[in-house]
């Protein structure tokens, strides 16, 4: 079972993808897993030819699964739940086992964002339906040495995802109820995400000036970092309840 892995070139001035660092690193020392071999594709930052070079990888080592990575500005690894046509207002969603560990992947996301990375995943998730495909956002360092930490993390993620890929199929039902799962993306509120606070301003008909995302992003992160008992699980009914009882909704416009 070959593997496919995909990282972003540089791109808005920098000099450095964090996402393509850890794909080198990833080349140098290759995860030992149920993957028999792996192959590697740095995509370029342009609508034009950054799915034709996907393509152009997928017919050369024909892979069983396909792994994509790109960089943004949350502190966490996200795991992209969906792949969005933006134009026709559709979204598909991941074939590839999602009930990653939370020691593993931080956050999930069912939004990829409105740039190239939602562009190849929707391409991907519609196109190569036959092989599964995931998305992975990584946070944009401003270094050239990758964390060890980091590199470690989606390390783990590919050995977890070859498991899952090998291991007797679940019942979506049954994977739920599994301890150590992640709860359903729905379920889930990415805090760094500005599509997600856009969300949550809409369903309280709040707007979305840069005042009101700034003040629901500080909300998140508190409710997040230390809210109590009372707001537990960190879910989305949980927020809501956290940010009318707290009074917060009446700061924002």
């Amino acid at each position: 079972m070959k593997l496919l892995i995909t990282a972003f070139e540089p791109f808005g001035g920098r000099s450095i993808n964090t996402s393509a660092q850890l794909l080198r690193e990833l080349q140098k020392n290759p995860v030992k897993s149920g993957f028999s071999a792996y192959a590697y594709a740095i995509l370029p930052v342009n609508f034009k030819t950054a799915l034709p070079t996907l393509q152009a990888a997928i017919m050369k080592c024909q892979p069983k699964v396909i792994l994509l990575m790109g960089e943004q500005q949350a502190g966490e690894i996200i795991l992209e739940t969906c792949g969005h046509n933006r134009q026709r207002s559709r979204e598909i969603q991941s074939h590839a086992a999602i009930s990653i560990s939370r020691q593993i992947i931080i956050q999930t996301s069912s939004n990829a964002g409105d740039y190239l990375c939602n562009f190849v995943y929707f391409a991907a998730l519609k196109n190569q339906s036959n092989r599964p495909a995931i998305f992975i956002h990584v946070p944009a360092l401003n270094s050239d040495r990758v964390p060890k930490n980091l590199t470690t993390q989606i390390r783990k993620t590919i050995i977890e995802l070859a498991k899952q890929l090998t291991a007797p199929r679940q019942t979506v039902a049954s994977a739920k109820t599994k301890r150590g799962l992640i709860m359903a993306d729905k379920h889930l509120v990415a805090c760094e995400q500005e599509h997600e606070m856009v969300t949550v301003l809409k369903h309280f008909k709040k707007g979305s000036s840069k005042e009101s995302l700034d003040k629901m992003q500080t909300a998140c992160r508190a409710w997040k970092k230390d809210s109590g008992a009372k707001y537990k699980p960190k879910n989305r009914d949980n927020f809501y309840k956290y940010l009318q009882e707290k009074g917060i909704l009446g700061k924002i416009k």
